[in-house]
């Protein structure tokens, strides 16, 4: 049996024990000792895992691994740009693919109300929606390194989708409740949804272009009728494709890792 390393922060590992469990008992069928590692206390040297699962927000161990041979998911090029949301954006718009205009400074033409974001936010938290002046001086205060978005009436809806590779794993639309933000986890609603086939193409290029596993990829619709990317999620969570689809999760991640590996043995010699 081959060992493989998870890797989490430790707050994160925490919030997510059942889902780890899960991981680790769905790489046993494929005689893999997938090993959880915290990241705070993780020292990789001299280590020669299988394969790294990153599900940490630390881009730098992921190339530190990469440059020694040893695949790791997602990459660090993915990880970077999902935690960094200006590069995320930058990115798909170089794909000529529609995104939420993002500045780093506050444009003058930049009318209330605005978004206000943290660069490395993530779950809906450290944005803030600003209508006037008081509430633009409150979200400054409570953030470091920001950007600035036009506000985009969607009607406190958004769409995720989890890609498996270049392919969509599945889809949920998400409302806010008595929020401008959609996120389930801060009490929004969310239900399946079927996937345009013009967006799924956009999402796949997005994929595509960063070689990504497993990630979650956002978008908003606006108004006039258009998909906007939002933001990319790496690590991405799973609670709301737990509530509304069936699949064994753990299994199909696994397995899909494993298959990824291409032609390097990891059955127990």
């Amino acid at each position: 049996m081959r060992i493989a390393y998870l890797l989490y922060e430790q707050k994160d590992a925490a919030l997510n024990h059942a889902f780890i469990t899960q991981l680790q008992q769905a790489a046993r069928t494929q005689k893999v000792d997938l090993q959880l590692k915290i990241l705070e206390h993780f020292e990789p040297i001299g280590e020669q895992p299988l394969f790294i699962w990153n599900r940490s927000r630390n881009h730098e161990i992921a190339a530190q691994f990469e440059a020694r041979g040893i695949r790791v998911f997602n990459n660090s090029k993915t990880n970077k740009l999902a935690n960094d949301k200006l590069l995320a954006q930058h990115h798909v718009k170089a794909l000529d693919i529609p995104a939420i205009e993002s500045f780093t400074e506050r444009p003058q033409t930049l009318d209330f109300p605005f978004i206000v974001k943290s660069v490395d936010g993530h779950g809906g938290k450290e944005v803030f929606l600003c209508e006037d002046e008081a509430q633009h001086d409150v979200a400054i205060e409570q953030l470091q390194t920001v950007i600035y978005q036009p506000y985009i009436e969607s009607n406190s809806t958004d769409v995720r989708l989890w890609m498996l590779g270049k392919d969509v794993l599945a889809a949920v639309k998400r409302s806010g409740q008595n929020s401008f933000k959609s996120n389930y986890t801060l009490g929004g609603t969310i239900e399946r949804f079927d996937v345009p086939k013009e967006l799924a193409q956009s999402a796949r290029r997005i994929a595509d272009s960063l070689q990504s596993n497993y990630i979650g990829i956002d978008f908003i619709l606006g108004a006039d009728g258009q998909f906007y990317f939002n933001e990319l999620e790496d690590p991405v969570g799973a609670r709301s494709y737990y509530a509304l689809y069936d699949g064994d999760l753990p299994g199909i991640l696994i397995d899909y890792i494993c298959r990824s590996l291409g032609d390097v043995s990891y059955d127990a010699e």
